[in-house]
């Protein structure tokens, strides 16, 4: 509720968990934050020692169509520019350990600054916005504090792919090694199918794959009958035939 910058929260809509992280880091020395579209099944045996993990690293194209990262002198000067490598590459966050309290007060405060200096320019296609401030400031502020830092996924994922089935979206490919297969079964995120959740195989494919890997794990007859509200609408939705382009 006391959130700055509530005005501007279309743009900057991932400053929410920034501020709830900023919040946390004050009663909590070290905690995990998820996205809400992003389940694990099993211990990732992931090393907690480390100051931050994050779930991956991301490749992007300066002339790429969508164009999600764009140069950091969009949103900074040069005088705050320097200092810093922005060949370090970005992050994706679905998955964020944090482990570093003074690192946390520094992401914040240079993101706070960010806004305030763009909140009044027009908005960029592509969540470009608020992806600078929340995948682009943390790995290149934690690379110049010389942070110890750890991948979910230690594969750097394409941005200028779309829509493969055979993992080349990913260097090196998520089966390439007992350890990213292991991960990639047992670490689910929906990511950008909720996208095109309107279409009909990918509504099924995303509600088969999140029942079916709970029923691995849980007592799903206890489960389903506790929450069966959910699980009606669902199946409802599964059974849905409508398809839509629009």
């Amino acid at each position: 509720e006391d959130i700055p910058y509530k005005d501007y929260l279309s743009k900057y809509w991932s400053f929410c968990k920034i501020h709830a992280i900023k919040h946390i880091n004050q009663i909590e020395d070290k905690f995990v934050v998820l996205d809400t579209d992003l389940f694990i099944k099993k211990d990732l045996h992931l090393d907690f020692n480390k100051d931050l993990i994050v779930y991956h690293q991301e490749i992007f194209k300066e002339d790429q169509q969508h164009k999600t990262y764009l140069p950091p002198s969009t949103f900074l000067s040069e005088d705050e520019m320097k200092e810093y490598n922005w060949d370090i590459l970005p992050t994706n966050a679905a998955f964020l350990y944090l482990n570093n309290k003074e690192f946390i007060d520094k992401w914040y405060n240079w993101v706070i600054n960010v806004i305030e200096n763009n909140k009044n320019t027009p908005k960029y296609p592509d969540s470009a916005d608020t992806v600078f401030i929340e995948q682009r400031l943390l790995p290149t502020l934690a690379d110049r504090m010389g942070l110890s830092m750890e991948f979910v996924f230690d594969s750097k994922y394409k941005t200028w792919v779309d829509g493969v089935d055979d993992l080349s979206d990913w260097e090196p490919k998520l089966d390439s090694t007992e350890k990213l297969k292991f991960r990639m079964d047992n670490a689910r995120h929906v990511w950008g199918l909720k996208n095109n959740y309107r279409f009909l195989d990918i509504r099924q494919l995303i509600l088969f794959s999140s029942i079916s890997s709970m029923r691995e794990e849980f007592d799903m007859f206890f489960i389903e009958a506790k929450f069966n509200k959910l699980f009606d609408i669902c199946y409802e939705i599964y059974n849905d035939p409508s398809d839509s382009v629009e």
